[in-house]
């Protein structure tokens, strides 16, 4: 792969042959230069509100009282399955795109 000073190298010359006009140097035209990133994350591994894919229509519809929509219901119980179907076949073939 191509080092950050060397993709906006390139990247630069793409915008300079993309455009006739002269352009002015400027600070922001000066290449990206690589800085070192931090990631700080603060919270809980297990929430104690975790819960099943295919419980959350049922608790969803109780929370909110509206266990009269009856269709409504199945049809979410419904999306959620397809839904955990998806995403558990997309894991077991190793794909990290949805």
């Amino acid at each position: 792969m191509f080092s950050p000073r060397r993709r906006a190298a390139v990247y630069a010359e793409a915008l300079m042959i993309s455009d006739p006009l002269p352009r002015y140097s400027t600070a922001v035209d000066k290449p990206w230069q690589a800085q070192r990133a931090a990631v700080l994350a603060i919270g809980k591994a297990n929430p104690a509100n975790c819960m099943p894919q295919d419980e959350y229509a049922d608790w969803y519809f109780r929370v909110t009282k509206s266990d009269h929509f009856a269709q409504l219901k199945a049809k979410m119980k419904k999306i959620c399955e397809i839904l955990f179907n998806f995403l558990l076949a997309s894991l077991m073939l190793g794909s990290t795109k949805l």
